[in-house]
């Protein structure tokens, strides 16, 4: 009958391991999933990050080309004007001599 007992208890004992065993891989296996599924949340919130990022560079860049083209194109008026002054003087001084 002892030996019965014995069996038993150990019976019980390895099915408590069984269980921690099993619990175990269970909780590794969730803990997996849940940090895989962090880290993809994650690197998705840092791609709209940086998709946010560089719209906004192009807004800037879009703007500052169009500044640079006004500034020409101000450059170039008075330069046109420039050029016409000093062919009237080009005139003025060809005349007097």
């Amino acid at each position: 009958m002892t030996q019965s007992v014995d069996e038993s208890i150990d019976l019980v004992a390895w099915q408590g391991t069984f269980a921690f065993l099993i619990t175990l891989a269970v909780v590794a296996l969730l803990a997996v999933y849940v940090t895989r599924q962090w880290r993809r949340a994650w690197e998705a919130r840092a791609a709209v990050d940086r998709d946010n990022a560089l719209r906004d560079l192009a807004v800037k860049s879009v703007a500052a080309q169009q500044a640079q083209a006004d500034e020409i194109a101000a450059l170039r008026s008075e330069l046109a004007a420039v050029k016409a002054d000093t062919g009237g003087i080009h005139e003025l001084l060809r005349s007097v001599s």
